[in-house]
């Protein structure tokens, strides 16, 4: 589905910045959507990052105080810095072709 829209935007002969591509819930995933995403030279953003305040680790709609999701929506890491799934770590950065020590970490709950 995703390759379709790029397909259909391309069309515009316009740089392309894809800002809402990451929801785990939803099927949308860093090791199928990043390589993705480059593959098609297409500029991306992910806005959650660190589970905090903004609550990007639960789905839209939550309601306040609803219980810790099985599966994170949008955020990588834990507040004290451990990954959210060492594996998705991985895959992020051999997308990106670095690596971390950030794959030790907590696993997922």
């Amino acid at each position: 589905m995703l390759q379709r829209i790029f397909e259909r935007l391309r069309k515009t002969e316009r740089p392309l910045l894809c800002t809402e591509w990451m929801a785990r819930t939803l099927g949308s995933r860093f090791e199928t959507h990043l390589p993705l995403l480059q593959a098609e030279r297409i500029g991306s953003w992910h806005w959650g990052l660190v589970r905090g305040r903004t609550q990007t680790h639960m789905p839209w709609g939550s309601v306040e105080g609803a219980p810790e999701p099985g599966t994170w929506f949008h955020d990588i890491l834990y507040a004290d810095g451990t990954p959210y799934d060492p594996a998705e770590i991985a895959s992020i950065e051999a997308s990106l072709g670095t690596s971390s020590r950030m794959g030790n970490g907590r696993s997922k709950e």
